[in-house]
């Protein structure tokens, strides 16, 4: 339940700067769809190959876990599962990017290079 707390007032914390952060007089649509594109990018960094390496110490701690019988069982359920989720990820990003993603993101600009 703790968890579940953190999260929420992770988002409420986004969810202000968000709020508050002059978002260059962008419309609203064209800032939602903005803040769309950085949470996918912040979602599409945990698949990057920089974070490789912290996925073996998820799949440590899963496998070991609360029965010591079955820990190679559980590890491999993991990481198929983790596969599984990074690959549709990554596949369904690239079907948004491919089928009209240049489309949804044409009318974000910016009115200044900086």
């Amino acid at each position: 339940m703790r968890q579940y707390a953190r999260l929420v007032i992770a988002a409420l914390i986004g969810y202000a700067g968000y709020a508050l952060y002059p978002r260059f007089s962008l419309p609203a649509m064209e800032g939602l769809s903005l803040l769309l594109l950085a949470v996918a990018g912040g979602v599409a960094s945990f698949f990057s190959p920089c974070s490789f390496s912290l996925i073996v110490a998820l799949l440590g701690r899963e496998a070991r876990g609360r029965d010591a019988d079955l820990p190679v069982a559980r590890g491999l359920i993991f990481a198929a599962a983790l596969a599984v989720g990074a690959s549709a990820f990554l596949l369904l990003s690239g079907a948004v990017l491919a089928l009209g993603g240049s489309a949804l993101f044409a009318g974000v600009t910016f009115p200044s290079p900086t």
